[in-house]
């Protein structure tokens, strides 16, 4: 299942977002522009949830689709060295290596960069609501990723566990403590929410 997922994956047309070709640096200079103040109140935990869910989906963005599959199969997936290379079709070796280096990107970026991954860091979900909202980049009445208010107004204690973990962990933590991906029925759902509007 895995491996099938995985090919269509390699070769699908890419998407509009990823077709933009980011970069982490390119990602860090956005991120860097248009912070609001740091005491200006945004306080809906599902526009912050959602900010959440896209900026990290972003970063992964930065990284190419080898690299990108790695990381999602072994830190957000957990799957072992022998599936997930199974599933890539390579060596254990090979999988290990490019999971290494995916992670390594990825650690130096949110240290660098994330708020939540390094408190001294000055982006912060809630400062940059107002400018995703303005951009169109998030629409409050619907959100494309947040889907569960109540898990979303319990990440700030989510974050404190995520704090105490070492850099590896914590990176990964963060993606995994995304909301839970719609089921079918929600997914139609969803679909029809978004058709309706156009």
């Amino acid at each position: 299942m895995f491996r099938v997922a995985v090919n269509y994956l390699l070769d699908v047309r890419k998407s509009r977002m990823e077709a933009q070709e980011y970069s982490f640096a390119r990602f860090g200079r956005e991120l860097d522009e248009n912070l609001a103040a740091p005491n200006e109140p945004a306080d809906d935990a599902l526009l912050l949830e959602e900010i959440k869910i896209g900026c990290t989906l972003g970063m992964l963005l930065c990284l190419d689709r080898p690299h990108r599959l790695a990381y999602i199969l072994g830190e957000i997936l957990e799957l072992d060295h022998k599936e997930a290379a199974a599933a890539l079709d390579i060596t254990s070796s090979a999988y290990r290596k490019r999971l290494s280096r995916a992670r390594a990107k990825l650690v130096a970026f949110m240290r660098a960069k994330c708020g939540l991954f390094e408190r001294a860091n000055p982006c912060r979900y809630r400062r940059r609501v107002r400018h995703a909202i303005g951009t169109g980049r998030i629409d409050p009445a619907l959100p494309i990723f947040a889907r569960d208010r109540a898990k979303a107004r319990e990440f700030p204690s989510v974050l404190a566990d995520i704090r105490q973990l070492e850099e590896d962990q914590r990176a990964a933590a963060v993606y995994r403590s995304h909301t839970v991906p719609l089921a079918p029925d929600d997914f139609s759902e969803w679909i029809r929410e978004r058709l309706a509007r156009y």
